[in-house]
């Protein structure tokens, strides 16, 4: 399965509204990689130049050196994990709200099909899309360039032994590859069996009261344990397989330093090779494995966040309510009628050729039992659902042609099922369009809703 780039759109204008916090934060980057580079150069010079003809004043200029190089490495090294910290954040909180506004805008019959533990639990993967927001990206670019500088160092120390070190790179680029979809694979179970114990848990408590009632707790239980173990299972899949890479990627990386030891050591011996150019190629040698295990493991840390991006992408893209759009009401006559309406749940037919017509002002019952219909035409008449077949006319327009919203806000319903928010009574009461007023009594500030028509 290829990345497909068009995903990467989604997360462009939350870098772009944070720009300056990551322009800042790769520049103090791209000077913590660039004072790391002189300093096993360094270590050469006090071994083979410093040490041996015992000039203690230039090894004391260069330990000061190699100190203030220090001091500023750990100062921009806070600055770069300070910046990208606040971006991540930000970018990912801002992500979250515009992902619940758009769930909360979806048409009526998405919730009807997933219930609300899934998809609070798919809202929670917008957590595995911090790895865009990090400073990884740039890490990258700066492994490249450290990769490059290296290796033309490595090649003016030693071209032999950097020729013997760059035959491992093949062998990283192998295991990567044969990982990435394995990994690939359990993050997309991982993160679906995770959506899926959360709908049952939320499902369970939901329905607690029916639950005492038929004395069914060990039954839900059980249930809800052999989610869960599904779910370990497949989080135990997951972490081995991240194991066994990362370790195979380390050993690999070992290899090659184990090679560079024996090889040098015999140009050492034969005196071909000083003490202090392997320390500074076993320095520039990490430099240059560095970035290629940084692209390996990235390769692979990539894989859940790749599909954690393929998920929310996948929510982000289901289509919207055109809330606004069509005919807006300034008041309603109350004249509605049905004309032939059909209409299905899942290809189950709710309602077949269902017609009528309600006069303003007349009053109409409509009984039958649970079932038969009597919400759905409530649903239908607010455009929560739309007909299959026919139309609903309402003050003689098509009620698809009318603004949902401008409908809504003159169309209310006492529903059967009775939900209040976690609020005042006061404020559940005016829930359809509050506005808040100050007014101070004894010198105190006392906040409420009132409802304006």
């Amino acid at each position: 399965m290829s990345f497909p780039a068009n995903r990467l759109k989604l997360l462009l204008p939350y870098i772009l509204s944070h720009k300056k916090q990551v322009i800042i934060g790769s520049v103090c980057l791209i000077i913590v990689s660039v004072l790391a580079l002189p300093t096993p150069y360094l270590m050469k010079y006090i071994i083979d130049e410093v040490l041996a003809n015992k000039n203690l004043r230039l090894l004391n200029l260069i330990v000061l050196l190699l100190v203030g190089i220090q001091v500023l490495k750990l100062v921009f090294s806070f600055l770069t994990s300070y910046l990208f910290g606040i971006f991540g954040q930000e970018a990912l909180t801002s992500l979250k709200k515009n992902l619940f506004q758009h769930l909360l805008n979806l048409p009526l019959s998405f919730f009807d099909r997933n219930q609300t533990g899934y998809v609070l639990s798919r809202i929670g993967e917008v957590e595995g899309l911090n790895f865009f927001f990090s400073d990884i990206m740039v890490r990258i670019l700066i492994g490249i360039f450290e990769f490059i500088f290296s290796l033309v160092i490595l090649f003016h120390l030693n071209w032999k032994l950097t020729l013997i070190s760059l035959c491992i790179l093949p062998l990283l680029f192998l295991a990567t590859r044969l990982y990435s979809k394995g990994i690939r694979r359990v993050s997309r179970e991982v993160m679906e069996k995770g959506a899926v114990v959360n709908r049952q848990v939320q499902e369970a408590l939901s329905g607690v009261d029916v639950v005492k009632v038929f004395s069914a707790e060990e039954r839900e239980t059980a249930r809800i344990h052999n989610f869960l173990e599904d779910y370990k299972r497949a989080n135990i899949k997951r972490t081995v397989t991240f194991s066994l890479s990362s370790e195979l990627l380390s050993l690999i990386g070992a290899a090659g330093g184990f090679l560079v030891l024996w090889y040098s050591g015999w140009d050492i011996i034969r005196g071909s090779f000083t003490l202090g150019s392997y320390i500074a190629f076993s320095g520039y040698l990490a430099k240059l494995y560095g970035p290629t295990q940084m692209l390996a493991s990235v390769g692979l840390s990539f894989q859940p966040a790749f599909i954690a991006l393929q998920r929310v992408s996948e929510l982000m893209d289901l289509e919207r309510e055109a809330k606004d759009s069509g005919i807006k009401l300034s008041k309603l006559q109350g004249e509605i009628e049905f004309r032939g309406v059909s209409f299905s749940y899942d290809s189950k037919p709710a309602l077949r050729e269902v017609s009528f017509k309600i006069n303003p002002g007349e009053k109409v019952l409509i009984s039958g039992p649970n079932g038969s219909g009597k919400s759905t035409l409530v649903k239908l008449i607010l455009g929560l659902y739309r007909v299959s077949e026919g139309e609903i006319l309402i003050d003689g327009y098509r009620a698809q042609d009318i603004s949902l919203s401008s409908l809504r806000e003159r169309i209310s319903i006492v529903s059967q099922n009775t939900f209040l928010f976690n609020d005042t009574i006061w404020n559940n009461i005016l829930y359809s369009r509050p506005v808040y007023f100050k007014m101070k009594c004894g010198g105190a500030s006392l906040g409420f809703c009132m409802n304006i028509n």
